[in-house]
């Protein structure tokens, strides 16, 4: 059967609004590959910009090979992040998590870019492009039952992404881009204090619902 992107971006599309599970699209058309994957991220842009909802940048998922074996995944994807969904993180406000598809926290590192890398480019460079760094909490959901799902899966559900917390931004000084470049890799953030978890992308024991103070009112997050 052949797959049809309209199709499919109306199915993700509905279950991103009802937090309902659907079935992996490579479950259903075996020949669905990131190509068209990448396609339905475009059709699904489209339907949200139509609806109202402006697109403000980008989230680079499964950047972390240690996940890749786990998730059956062999590469990063990205997904599109919109002015809803990235917000500056408010710890007196609690955030509702029962439209998600079983939702997890993530600690992210969050950049902003004032001018486009350039493919060559050293860490130098590329650090000389960004403007400011945050720490950040981002929502990750998954609209496959269990987490199952393959890379195609992974970029036409929204790159995971749900929602995206964002701290007190870092400015960062053009004028010595070397001496950031060596404390870029320093920079963590710790999930929770509870126990041990996230830092420096290593998992350990992390609580089923760190830093929201209780557990979530919609569906649990998988451990």
């Amino acid at each position: 059967m052949t797959a049809d992107i309209a199709a499919i971006a109306s199915d993700a599309l509905g279950a991103l609004d009802t937090g309902r599970s659907i079935e992996p699209f490579t479950t259903r058309f075996p020949d669905f590959d990131s190509e068209q994957a990448y396609a339905v991220v475009a059709a699904i842009r489209s339907l949200r910009v139509a609806r109202g909802e402006k697109p403000i940048g980008r989230k680079i998922g499964f950047t972390n090979r240690d996940l890749w074996t786990q998730y059956g995944i062999d590469r990063p994807v990205w997904g599109d992040m919109y002015t809803h969904t990235v917000q500056a993180l408010d710890p007196s406000e609690p955030f509702p998590l029962r439209l998600f598809c079983e939702p997890q926290i993530e600690p992210e590192i969050v950049l902003r870019l004032s001018r486009t890398p350039e493919p060559g480019m050293d860490e130098p460079a590329i650090l000389d492009c960004v403007e400011w760094v945050a720490h950040g909490f981002e929502i990750v959901q998954s609209i496959f039952p269990g987490w199952r799902f393959k890379v195609a899966d992974t970029i036409a559900g929204f790159g995971m992404h749900g929602a995206l917390r964002i701290g007190a931004p870092l400015a960062i000084t053009s004028q010595k881009p070397q001496r950031g470049a060596r404390r870029t890799p320093k920079f963590y953030r710790n999930l929770d204090t509870r126990t041990r978890c996230d830092r420096n992308g290593q998992r350990n024991q992390c609580p089923r619902w760190p830093a929201l103070g209780a557990p979530p009112s919609g569906r649990h997050p998988r451990q």
